[in-house]
């Protein structure tokens, strides 16, 4: 029906942009979006669909961190869930800091990777002009 076809469009945009936010956009971004967004349900403000469709993003996201091999989730971990620094990371695993980096982002691709598989790839998109990792 007309209905469910305009709901599955609604979906489909809503995910692309959680993609973006979580993803294709900076680490700052995707924190003051979700931050927005868990503002809105503390208040009672977000409609139960809204409540719903953050759960699942943040747990896809959960997920597709949870697969990454060790070496990848331990530094992502470290530096978006600890707040470290690149070098302070380095430090404490005894990496050096390029290896640092090198993780972070290889990290990072992989999750944004899994998540397009979710979601849809780039092209299909929210057209809002999102930059890649």
């Amino acid at each position: 029906s007309a209905r469910e076809l305009t709901a599955a469009h609604l979906d489909a945009i809503a995910k692309a942009r959680a993609l973006n936010a979580y993803v294709l956009e900076t680490p700052e971004k995707a924190l003051e979006m979700a931050a927005a967004s868990d503002a809105r349900i503390a208040k009672g403000e977000a409609g139960p669909l809204e409540v719903y469709r953050r759960n699942v993003e943040v747990s896809d996201v959960r997920s597709a961190i949870n697969e990454l091999p060790a070496r990848y989730r331990q530094v992502l971990y470290l530096r978006y869930v600890e707040g470290m620094r690149y070098k302070d990371i380095a430090a404490v695993l005894g990496l050096s800091l390029g290896n640092v980096e090198a993780r972070i982002f290889r990290g990072k691709e992989i999750v944004r990777r899994k998540l397009l598989q979710i979601y849809g790839s780039e092209k299909d998109r929210a057209p809002d002009g999102a930059k890649g990792v």
